[in-house]
């Protein structure tokens, strides 16, 4: 008779096995980051509120926010400061962003500096042609 106990082999480390749990352990995180990562973002500006057509632009009526990508026309202006001191062409709706549309506000053609300037020409024509007189 034997006082034996009965040992019980001991498995030997399987690499394989564990390497396939570490892959899946792995795997779950990595979909879950996917699954939640933020969108590609840019800042682009938006319209404070409704704006009508051929109104000039203030920094009141312009805010800067981070919108996704797909959310952003690919014809709407990307920089804030293209767009104060411009006007509009179309109406705009609020919190949407500015097309392409904008344009420089138009000096007045009679305003003091250009009379200043006409002035200034035509003072320097006539006293060319009274030199030119004199020298005749």
């Amino acid at each position: 008779m034997s006082t034996g106990s009965t040992k019980l082999d001991k498995k030997p480390f399987d690499l394989l096995a564990w390497g396939y749990w570490f892959i899946y352990i792995l795997i779950i995180p990595v979909a879950i980051y996917i699954i939640n990562k933020p969108g590609s973002e840019i800042k682009i500006p938006l319209s404070k509120h409704n704006i009508p057509p051929y109104y000039v632009l203030t920094s009141n009526d312009v805010y800067m926010r981070q919108v996704d990508i797909s959310e952003a026309p690919s014809d709407a202006v990307r920089d804030i400061r293209s767009l104060i001191g411009h006007y509009t062409l179309t109406a705009l709706v609020a919190d949407k962003p500015f097309p392409l549309q904008i344009l420089p506000y138009p000096q007045p053609l009679f305003s003091m500096q250009y009379w200043c300037s006409m002035l200034k020409q035509l003072k320097m024509k006539l006293l060319l042609f009274l030199l030119f007189l004199e020298i005749i």
